[in-house]
């Protein structure tokens, strides 16, 4: 079996306790443990913090809900060390001079301009330690939402140090990118790893002739193949085919909003035709859980197009529930479009 080696950063592991970090943050932390708890993949996955992780939560001035989060993050959570940090010209530094070296590197990759004046240099000093932590104790994948680690250029950089930076999101998706172990319901994830969204709400782009004409929304519990093919001038053709679908339905001239129960549409049928702009499919997959979308647009060269080309936009529902009533849709959320990630060496 498989090992990755992966370091949570503070900014993800803070909303698991925080009962004041907004739903979307939360929901994603969440979703990340759960993925690595659940999974049924042929890969393990050895999760760590940094001992840094408790540098930042000493900033909270809150001493009672400090002292709560120390105990349940060191109730869970295994914990690196960056060793020893002491004082030099006014600058925090490793000790060990071969560790000054990496230290910076680092800083100049992710904070050039960083002195001892900076008002962020105690935040960002020991988000250096974190990374720092997490590569001196050779691990594979540091998971942040830090946007600063998050930009490419700085994604590239880092990785000439062996190491990988990813998003909750990235990661998910990542994991699901291994073979299933044989009790996994699931099948193995697209060849075109850009033809996927692991966002519980946005919208998709494709070439439905291309990937089987698979495209993947969600991730873990939420995830859902939706496998397309050419209909006709107005209508796109959707199948039940994939193992994490279960059933389709069809409403027609419907908004997501009024979508409230699936006991008013019919399941039973292999395929639906939903129309452009005018028809919502409501997708049920192996899990329970439920999914809306609605075509934006197609083109079809067969139909004198200039291409094979679909978008749409979905919503997929956490609780369970086929009502998406009081569920609010934004079609451009913060991180849409998920891109492949590379595997680490």
């Amino acid at each position: 079996m498989n090992e990755i080696k992966i370091t949570i950063d503070t900014n993800v592991l803070i909303n698991l306790f925080d009962v004041n970090a907004d739903e979307e943050s939360a929901l994603k932390s969440c979703l990340l443990l759960r993925a690595i708890i659940d999974s049924k993949k042929d890969v393990h996955v050895d999760t760590q913090i940094s001992t840094a992780s408790e540098d930042d939560i000493s900033e909270d001035k809150d001493i009672v809900r400090q002292k709560s989060f120390l105990l349940r993050m060191r109730s869970i959570f295994q914990q690196i060390t960056p060793g020893e940090f002491v004082t030099q010209s006014g600058e925090i530094t490793p000790k060990s001079s071969n560790d000054q070296i990496l230290f910076q590197e680092l800083k100049r990759i992710l904070f050039p301009a960083l002195n001892s004046s900076s008002t962020s240099y105690t935040n960002n000093i020991n988000d250096l330690k974190h990374l720092f932590s997490h590569i001196k104790n050779r691990r594979d994948i540091y998971i942040t939402n830090d946007e600063n680690f998050l930009k490419q250029d700085k994604k590239n950089a880092l990785k000439a140090l062996q190491t990988q930076i990813m998003s909750p999101d990235e990661f998910i998706t990542y994991l699901l990118s291994f073979p299933d172990r044989k009790a996994y319901s699931y099948k193995s994830a697209p060849v075109r790893h850009d033809y996927q969204n692991s966002a519980l709400m946005g919208s998709g782009e494709m070439d439905f002739t291309n990937n089987n004409g698979l495209y993947v929304i969600g991730s873990g519990n939420f995830i859902f193949e939706i496998k397309w093919g050419e209909c006709s001038h107005e209508k796109m053709r959707v199948y039940n085919d994939p193992q994490t679908i279960e059933a389709i339905a069809l409403a027609e001239d419907k908004k997501f909003k009024e979508i409230t129960s699936d006991a008013f549409y019919d399941f039973t049928d292999r395929c639906r035709e939903p129309r452009r702009k005018k028809d919502v499919l409501i997708l049920k997959n192996s899990k329970g859980y439920f999914a809306l979308v609605r075509i934006l647009d197609f083109k079809v060269k067969d139909r004198s197009d200039d291409k094979n080309y679909l978008k749409f936009e979905y919503i997929i529902n956490p609780s369970g529930d086929c009502n998406f009533k009081e569920q609010p849709f934004d079609p451009n959320p913060k991180h849409e479009q998920k891109k492949s990630t590379e595997i680490p060496l």
